[in-house]
């Protein structure tokens, strides 16, 4: 699968409960979790849960919890990153070309 064809993580989870046959309301209540929220997911309207929240969805579909943080780190990714590493997975693109945030952007202010 290339990147550019990694589902997106709402489908994905969708894909994964109805193969296990359960519910969006049972999917929440296994993994701790209002049922509108499994929808937002689902739909899109969010786009990836929190890592703990991953872990919980993993466990309650019984599927690899690194599988959905992988997709949920593509789907958090600002669109030009993805271009980026999709570029550089093909080879037209120098490493040194992606532009990604510099590490100081990522923090907030604590006061």
């Amino acid at each position: 699968m290339t990147p550019a064809r990694l589902p997106e993580f709402g489908s994905q989870i969708r894909a994964l409960r109805q193969k296990r046959g359960l519910t969006q309301e049972s999917l929440a209540s296994l993994a701790g979790v209002e049922p509108q929220y499994i929808s937002h997911i689902e739909t899109g309207r969010r786009r990836a849960p929190s890592d703990k929240v991953i872990r919980r969805l993993a466990e309650a579909l019984r599927c690899d919890a690194g599988e959905l943080v992988t997709i949920a780190i593509w789907a958090r990714m600002p669109r030009e990153a993805k271009r980026g590493i999709i570029n550089l997975l093909w080879g037209s693109l120098n490493p040194a070309d992606i532009l990604l945030p510099p590490p100081e952007a990522k923090l907030k202010d604590t006061k």
